[in-house]
């Protein structure tokens, strides 16, 4: 995927946040209807 490619692109409105993508997804039957987890543990191996 590309990005435009203009000074201060960060400062403009997004076009999709991501609550929108999770509404969309549910909207849709494409998210899991399973509790989120209590905590995550990341592991890092060198």
């Amino acid at each position: 995927m590309s990005f435009p490619n203009f000074p201060d692109k960060e400062q403009s409105e997004p076009i999709m946040k991501p609550e929108d993508t999770i509404e969309m997804r549910r909207k849709f039957g494409r998210f899991p209807a399973i509790d989120p987890p209590k905590w995550i543990g990341l592991m890092f191996e060198k």
